[in-house]
């Protein structure tokens, strides 16, 4: 029976199996066959509508990555084009960096050039060149920081990758795969921050600069300004300071432990940290040995080139290569082995002493000429000494230096007078204007002293006695200018007038007064009043009106006057009455005209020292220093040429170029003939003279004693055919006292040093000119002598210059020789 309602009918369940089996097989399984495939269809449905949904969301994200990538790379483009700017443009040639400055001697055995002192700037660092650095320092530094140096262009992208990665973990940091150029980027910059922008900045300036320089300019300017420990930047800062070589003398242990310190200077440096260096170089030793064998194994295979470079050297054969590879091996294991030997190089040792007075005086001078010859205000020229790298070659003769500072300051720190070279001696203050004396002074007498040779080359200064207590400090023998008394004749008188023919060595002027002093003020003996006066005899004299004091007097006073005398007698005897005689011959202003322009003595007054006083007695208002002085006197042992006196002979940069040169030529002051009778005069002084205390014997010797007013200021001037030095002695401060002696100091001092400095002279006598001559002179006349004359001396003379014959004697007797 049919239904007739709508709703869905319940099928009917069969009452028994009998009632299901009663369908056919083959249509129970085809309906099973096509719910399966329905099914299928379905299950495919979804599998493709999952896939589709999968690969839309995929594709969303990468385009949403490119999308994000673009963008990034453009605000990339954008930061990297303003935040780099002109900062990928670094002049390795001309890098603004501080390098310290190194001044040499030469090696009196060797000739050769060696360091005598390193200045203490801000930072320790002596540039080398390319060429200058060893392969095995370079690969060292590539072994440890850069194995593909020379493969890469400027960046190692493998290792940049790897330090990306690093970044990426968990407490990952922005450090590591910097190469050679970046590390120099870091070092040039100064920018060592761990940013990424900075990483960014690092990467494009490193592309940038290897477009610009080659891998011999990059690992010049990187070996170059590494940081090496205790302020020291540079290998060859770096080797001087811990072994005492230059680079190029370093081995394979040696180098691998200047660049191990790079890692970690403060921990690495080999003064402190010696064995914690030696695990980090024996890592780099391994290193370089490992590009080593790769290199030798390429030339065995035939290849031209491997990771870390070209392959140099050509094929080989398998017996060659194991004899190489053994031998290598060999050498590695022997450096690592190695105990090192560190000690730093002398003049790396005097970088923390305090430098000698000479030492002080060429950082003087260099800043000098820097400020002269460039214009540079004292601050500029202050940096380049002490931080731009400068070498200073300077005149120095070590041995002669060490001489004087061991008797003026070792040997003064403790005052031993059985070593000393000063006699101990007492002092008193000057007061009233220097008319009376006060209380003993406490302590001895000061002293200065420069030696040099006869081109103005300055081989040693003491510029003062006792303890050095700083550096750049006062120095007595440059920066003192003292009054120099009767030392100052034979530049300012006797020179000149004998070079003018004005007068000769026997030429006659009486010891009496110039002239006398009235209210002050000089008047000339020639313009005194004289009046008639009957002597004990009854004869009617002429006699002077003296109405004032006598002016000048002699030293020696109160021996009374001396007669009609000699040049040569007064020059002895330090005659100011005929000292002041010969001045006015020659006129107060040719006699400062020569000492200015002709010795560059600059430290006189023209308001006051253009006169009598300061000219022939050295009474200046100032004075002039030891180094002027000695300068000055150079021109009476070698021919009358004058040599600006300089403390170097050349100032290089830290790029090779020459900044300085002391090569000025000498000026003629005075004629060869001139130099010679001068010279003979002056030797006088000391074989029969005030300076007879300073004779050697073994040599000759020239001088001049100088004594100021009421003895403040005590000098004496000499020279041996190889030397000319000045000594002053005197107490240092303005009118703090006045030295007793007894004898007196300045020649003993003078000769116990030059007994030292000139114990084996290579000259033992002057030069001559071949015009000056030897002859016999009147001693009453002063004229050449004739068998007439009873009383005679020995003089010289130049040729040209020669005095006529003795007009006051005829006939022949026989004559007494008296000088």
């Amino acid at each position: 029976m049919t239904s007739n309602n709508n709703l869905p009918q319940r099928p009917k369940r069969p009452a028994n199996r009998s009632s299901s089996a009663r369908q056919s097989r083959p249509d129970a399984e085809r309906n099973r066959q096509r719910r399966n495939n329905a099914q299928d269809v379905d299950l495919a449905r979804g599998i493709k509508g999952t896939l589709s949904i999968i690969g839309k969301t995929l594709a969303t994200i990468f385009f949403i990555m490119v999308i994000t990538g673009s963008i990034v790379a453009s605000v990339m483009t954008v930061y990297v084009v303003n935040f780099l700017d002109d900062q990928t443009e670094y002049n390795l040639r001309d890098l603004n960096l501080k390098y310290t400055t190194t001044l040499y001697a030469v090696d009196s055995e060797t000739g050769e050039d060696h360091p005598l002192q390193v200045i203490k700037g801000d930072d320790n660092r002596i540039w080398i060149n390319f060429e200058d650095i060893p392969d095995t320092m370079q690969l060292a530094v590539i072994a440890a920081e850069d194995k593909r140096f020379q493969t890469h262009q400027g960046v190692d992208w493998k290792m940049t990758f790897k330090a990306f990665l690093n970044m990426l973990k968990p407490g990952g940091e922005t450090t590591g795969g910097s190469t050679i150029t970046q590390q120099l980027i870091k070092n040039i910059s100064g920018e060592k921050e761990v940013r990424v922008d900075r990483k960014i900045r690092e990467i494009f300036r490193a592309l940038a600069l290897e477009k610009e320089y080659s891998k011999d300019d990059i690992m010049e300017a990187y070996l170059n300004t590494i940081g090496l420990g205790g302020n020291t930047y540079g290998i060859q800062a770096a080797s001087n300071r811990y072994f005492g070589k230059n680079v190029q003398e370093l081995d394979k242990a040696e180098c691998a432990a200047i660049i191990a310190i790079t890692q970690n200077p403060s921990k690495l440096e080999l003064f402190n940290h010696e064995e914690e260096n030696r695990v980090r170089r024996s890592y780099i030793l391994d290193q370089m040995l490992d590009i080593e064998l790769t290199q030798l194994k390429a030339r065995l295979d035939g290849k031209e080139s491997t990771e870390y470079g070209p392959v140099e050297g050509g094929s080989i054969s398998q017996s060659e290569y194991e004899k190489q590879k053994k031998k290598l091996e060999s050498e590695y294991a022997a450096a690592k082995k190695e105990k090192l030997v560190i000690q730093p190089s002398a003049a790396q040792q005097t970088r923390a002493e305090i430098y000698s007075y000479f030492v002080d005086y060429v950082i003087e001078e260099v800043m000098a000429d820097l400020m002269d010859q460039y214009g540079y205000e004292k601050q500029k020229a202050w940096d380049m000494v002490y931080n731009g790298g400068l070498s200073i070659y300077t005149t120095v003769d070590e041995r002669i230096q060490g001489i004087l500072d061991e008797k003026f300051i070792t040997n003064e720190i403790e005052y031993d007078p059985e070593t000393s070279i000063f006699q101990n001696v007492k002092g008193q203050y000057i007061i009233n204007g220097g008319q009376s004396y006060g209380d003993y002074v406490d302590g001895q007498p000061q002293c200065a002293m420069v030696i040099m040779d006869y081109e103005g080359n300055i081989k040693g200064i003491a510029g003062g006695r006792g303890e050095k207590t700083g550096d750049r400090t006062f120095n007595l023998a440059t920066d003192g200018v003292r009054q120099t008394g009767s030392s100052i004749k034979p530049l300012s008188v006797y020179g000149p007038a004998v070079d003018l023919d004005l007068v000769h060595w026997s030429y006659m002027t009486a010891d009496e007064p110039f002239g006398y002093l009235v209210d002050g003020r000089l008047v000339r003996a020639t313009e005194v009043e004289t009046v008639e006066e009957e002597d004990e005899d009854g004869n009617i004299v002429e006699k002077k009106k003296v109405v004032g004091t006598p002016w000048p007097v002699n030293y020696d006073a109160y021996r009374g006057p001396q007669g009609i005398i000699t040049i040569n007698r007064a020059l002895q005897n330090s005659v100011n009455t005929v000292a002041v005689k010969t001045l006015d011959l020659l006129t107060p202003q040719v006699s400062y005209d020569f000492l200015y322009r002709n010795l560059n003595i600059k430290t006189l007054d023209p308001d006051h020292d253009i006169d009598y006083a300061p000219l022939a007695l050295g009474a200046q208002s100032g004075g002039v220093s030891v180094l002027d002085m000695t300068a000055a006197y150079q021109i009476f042992g070698n021919g009358g040429l004058y040599y600006e006196p300089h403390s170097y002979t050349r100032v290089v940069d830290s790029q090779g170029n020459v900044l300085l040169e002391s090569d000025d030529p000498p000026r003629r002051v005075i004629s060869e003939d001139t130099a010679e009778v001068m010279n003979r005069l002056l030797q006088s002084v000391v074989t029969g003279g005030t300076g007879s205390p300073a004779a050697l014997g073994y040599v000759p010797v020239m001088g001049k004693t100088g004594t100021s007013n009421m003895d403040k200021d005590q000098w004496f001037m000499g020279g041996t055919p190889n030397y000319v030095a000045g000594v002053w002695f005197g107490f240092d401060k303005e009118n703090a006292g006045i030295p007793h002696y007894n004898p007196y100091p300045p020649p003993q001092i003078w000769k116990r040093i030059m007994s030292e400095v000139d114990a084996e002279p290579v000259n033992t006598a002057f030069p001559v000119s071949g015009s000056v001559v030897q002859e016999t002179y009147c001693a009453e006349s002063g004229d050449l002598a004739t068998p007439s004359c009873p009383k005679t001396g020995v003089g010289w003379y130049k040729e040209s210059a020669l005095p006529g014959y003795c007009s006051l004697h005829s006939g022949v007797i026989e004559s007494e020789e008296v000088d």
